[in-house]
């Protein structure tokens, strides 16, 4: 669709658009054509061409124009506004969710993506999207058409259906039944076409409807046809067991929109003065409204035109005929709050959206965060690459991530890319982020992830690790000893210099990816500041170093040297004297690199353990504790 030609059907909803708003547009189309790729260019027509039937606001339609690109880029930083960004930063978080199998839990999906959206535009945008993705999946990704198809009838038609977009919920619908059985798709497609004649018998009851209402005085109702979409006709036939599509009396029906509600019932009135209703098949849901705010009139007849069978006849005024069509959708259009778009009207009729009793009086405007509070108070919704949703407790971080997937990648996480970014492990993961785990062989859990796992699962893994990593260092137990009076203690010496290889500690956690800043070349003992660099390492720079002026203040992570230490515990042997050392150790949150235990005369033993530490203020703080432990002689460090 070219810019001007979109512009002009816009002025046919909303001819009172600005010239800015225009320009917008002219910008936005411009920007796709030079720096889109062929599909992103067909992806963007048709949703434009699905949703401008729905009458989408300026913003929407920008927001699709380049939803293939980033906000953030340095060329698109003056044209996406507040609202643009909002949306775009949205529908990109839904573009996360991929169908991996047909038996997804199709329900929670449903809830996330509510979740995730945060307003009506992204989750009608999203929608129309995937009503694309059907349509090309063959000719794209032809291994996923089946998932794509399952998702669309259980997960997008039915969200559609809820937001009483019908037109979209009709589109998904058929495009889904298409591929997962294209021959019985063209069949009854074929049948409908053909049945009875059908255009002619729609053209007539039409026409027959018309000259009633002229006939009258009701001239302003318009009245028009509806035709069933594909997959209704097979799901009726299979609810009533038909075996021919000329078995669907209600193939079609006519629809009557009037200007006033009044005039519904006088054309109920005339209707029914000229055939013959059917029993049974009458409801008024204009005196008792349908739950999620739907009002017509319903009433099915017989002899209407040349019908042979009975007619389907939907009564409804102006304001009810945006809702039935458009429905959620209709209540969009420019409306000024930028963190919903639904209208308190909509709102506070639907009780899907507003079933909870804690949600139901909220404004409208803090709808979609209150739903997004409510399905996130105590759980966040992250995914893998490859769009797989796991769920974590709020605030959960890359360990808890690695353990939800398996242990073993729990226990050999060295760090995490989130969306693209590394980051510590100690990082509070949000709904929405596509996390990867980084392992290496022979990693092992550390004592310090308990400080910030949120999960029960990783922390349960972790302590089972640590206590089965403990017995397997105590000795065979021995008999009982009394231990011995204790003896003076020595004094503590810390060492002077610096026993080991030197490691960084980045964010709390050692083994992340990192290099040595050229720049400032940082050396031991030298206070030290970590860059996120955006690539897969930190750069490491002295605190004082001159260019830390010129990056940005928000990627820099605190980074200290990490020292290793032996220390040696003399004492007197007794049972479970050496898991009790670690222990110690292990409350102290130092990790444990070696243990070592050996034997002595007059059943003395020395206890050699190698720990990492930053602070020296962590080993005198050790040491203290050792000291206490029952049959300690005494403690130095090596």
């Amino acid at each position: 669709m070219e810019a001007q030609a979109l512009i002009q059907s816009v002025k046919k909803y909303y001819p009172e658009i600005k010239k800015s708003e225009e320009q917008l547009i002219l910008e936005g189309a411009l920007y796709l054509k030079e720096h889109g790729s062929s599909i992103d260019i067909s992806q963007a027509e048709a949703i434009l061409e699905t949703l401008i039937e729905l009458e989408p606001d300026v913003d929407t339609i920008c927001t699709v124009l380049v939803q293939s690109f980033s906000c953030k880029s340095e060329s698109l930083e003056g044209y996406c506004n507040e609202t643009i960004t909002f949306l775009h930063e949205n529908l990109e978080s839904l573009r996360n969710i991929k169908l991996r199998s047909e038996n997804e839990d199709s329900e929670n999906i449903k809830r996330i993506l509510i979740a995730l959206s945060k307003d009506i535009r992204v989750l009608v945008i999203h929608l129309a999207r995937y009503l694309w993705w059907l349509e090309n999946v063959q000719k794209l990704e032809p291994e996923r058409a089946t998932i794509a198809a399952h998702g669309g009838l259980k997960i997008y038609a039915p969200i559609a259906e809820k937001l009483d977009i019908y037109v979209l919920k009709a589109k998904i619908e058929d495009a889904s039944f298409a591929i997962l059985t294209p021959e019985l798709y063209h069949q009854i497609e074929a049948e409908s076409v053909q049945s009875a004649e059908q255009e002619d018998i729609i053209k007539d009851a039409i026409k027959t409807v018309e000259e009633i209402l002229q006939k009258n005085g009701i001239t302003n109702a318009v009245v028009e046809g509806r035709k069933k979409n594909t997959y209704s006709v097979y799901e009726k036939m299979k609810r009533k067991n038909f075996h021919s599509v000329k078995e669907v009396y209600d193939l079609f029906a006519v629809r009557i929109i009037t200007q006033e509600q009044v005039e519904c019932y006088q054309v109920l009135g005339q209707i029914h003065n000229h055939f013959t209703p059917m029993a049974n098949r009458f409801k008024d849901y204009i005196a008792v409204p349908k739950a999620n705010g739907y009002q017509s009139i319903h009433t099915t007849v017989l002899g209407l035109g040349s019908n042979p069978n009975p007619t389907e006849i939907q009564i409804q005024d102006q304001s009810m005929y945006q809702h039935a069509k458009y429905g959620s959708a209709a209540h969009w259009a420019y409306k000024k709050a930028k963190s919903s778009s639904y209208s308190d009207d909509f709102l506070h009729t639907n009780s899907w959206i507003t079933k909870d009793p804690e949600i139901k009086d909220i404004e409208s405007e803090k709808i979609f965060e209150s739903i997004a509070k409510k399905v996130n108070t105590e759980r966040i919704h992250v995914f893998t690459p490859k769009g797989d949703i796991i769920n974590l407790p709020k605030d959960g971080t890359p360990v808890d991530f690695a353990y939800a997937i398996h242990s073993e990648v729990g226990e050999s996480i060295i760090n995490a890319k989130v969306n693209g970014n590394i980051k510590p492990l100690n990082y509070e993961l949000k709904s929405g982020d596509v996390v990867e785990v980084i392992t290496k062989k022979g990693r092992k859990p550390n004592p310090l992830w308990l400080n910030f796992v949120k999960s029960q699962n990783a922390r349960g893994k972790i302590k089972n690790y640590l206590n089965k990593a403990r017995k397997e260092v105590v000795p065979e137990e021995k008999e009982e000893k009394k231990p011995k009076t204790k003896q003076p203690l020595r004094p503590l010496r810390l060492p002077t210099k610096k026993a080991g290889p030197v490691k960084i500690m980045i964010g709390g956690e050692v083994d992340v990816p990192f290099k040595l800043a050229s720049c400032c070349k940082p050396k031991k003992n030298q206070r030290i500041v970590a860059y996120n660099s955006r690539g897969l390492e930190f750069v490491v720079h002295r605190r004082d170093c001159r260019l830390l002026e010129d990056l940005e203040p928000e990627r820099f992570m605190e980074a200290k040297f990490v020292r290793e230490v032996k220390v040696e515990i003399f004492c007197t042997d007794r049972i479970g004297l050496l898991k009790e050392i670690l222990e110690v150790v292990y409350q102290e949150n130092l990790n444990v690199l070696q243990s070592k235990i050996e034997y002595q005369e007059d059943k003395k033993v020395k206890v050699s353990i190698t720990v990492e530490y930053v602070e020296k203020d962590q080993i005198r703080n050790l040491a203290n504790a050792l000291e206490k432990i029952p049959n300690t002689i005494y403690v130095q460090l090596d």
